[in-house]
Parts: structure tokens; C-alpha cells; sequence
């Protein structure tokens, strides 16, 4: 993993990890997954043209192919395995051995200290709507009398 700034489709997207896998296709084109975990992300141009952004923390996998560019669509693991391929990301087909290279990238940037930092925040708000809900629920019972109808 090398920590640089990295310029992504979003203007001013930042990114603290990179990690590129590459390979050489059946055809001989040769595709790179690119695994990020993006930082910054690009939120609007203010009125003297600065860009402004915003902080996230966001796993990106973007697949590009030689002579194709972007393919698109996000990294996701096949469970058919139609013609060996073990994954996919967007249109590209990715092989097991491929795959097992892409998840260990994704594994190392999920266990960074950003993405376990997201994910506390996340587990804190789903505790708060989680007591939100019960309060709501006994306010409910309090005035439906325990969701009797009369």
C-alpha cells in the first residue's frame, strides 16, 4: 500500500490508499483494478472558482482495460464461476487468482484505522435510530394503549 494523493474521476477526490493489480487478459489486453480508499471527495466549485471538498471514506475498485478504458460497475465476487471467472467488475471478468490479489487489497484497506473509524460512527448512529425507535414505540403504545384499537 503507498500512501499518495491520487487525482480520481471526481476532480479533487484524495485518496491515502492505492493499490493497483494488473494482468494480462486471454486477449493479451492488459486490465488493472485500481482498490482506493478515498478520503476527499470533490463537492463543488465556490464562486471564485476554487474546487471545494468535502471528507468521506469511501472503498472504491475501478477497472480499466487496455484499449477500453473504464469498464465500469463495481467489484462484486460471482458465484456461478461461468468460464472460471471467480469476480467481476463491471464488465471485466476476473479470474480466482486475480480476485484473491484484489480481496487482499480490499482487506488491507479495511483494516486501516479511516475505515474502522467509519465504521464505529456507523455502528453509533444505528445505535441512536435503534433508541430513537424504541422511545418512538413506547409514545406509540402510551397513546394507542398498547396498539389496541377501541
Amino acid at each position: 500500500m503507498d500512501a499518495t494523493t491520487h487525482t480520481n474521476r471526481n476532480e479533487a477526490a484524495i485518496s491515502k490508499y492505492t493499490n493497483k493489480i494488473a494482468w494480462t487478459t486471454g486477449s493479451g489486453k492488459v486490465a488493472t483494478v485500481t482498490v482506493e480508499l478515498e478520503t476527499e471527495t470533490y463537492s463543488h466549485r465556490g464562486f471564485d472558482g476554487a474546487v471545494v471538498t468535502k471528507p468521506c471514506c469511501n472503498l472504491l475498485a475501478v477497472a480499466t482495460v487496455e484499449g477500453m478504458g473504464d469498464v465500469g460497475g463495481t467489484y462484486r465476487r460471482v458465484s456461478d464461476h461461468h468460464q472460471g471467472v471467480a469476480a467481476q467488475c463491471g464488465k471485466l471478468g476476473i479470474m480466482e487468482i486475480n480476485a484473491v490479489r484484489i480481496d487482499a487489497a480490499i482487506a488491507a484497506i479495511e483494516s486501516s484505522p479511516e475505515w474502522a473509524a467509519k465504521l464505529a460512527k456507523r455502528a453509533k448512529a444505528d445505535a441512536a435510530a435503534a433508541a430513537y425507535d424504541a422511545g418512538r414505540k413506547i409514545v406509540d403504545n402510551a397513546m394507542t394503549g398498547n396498539g389496541r384499537t377501541y
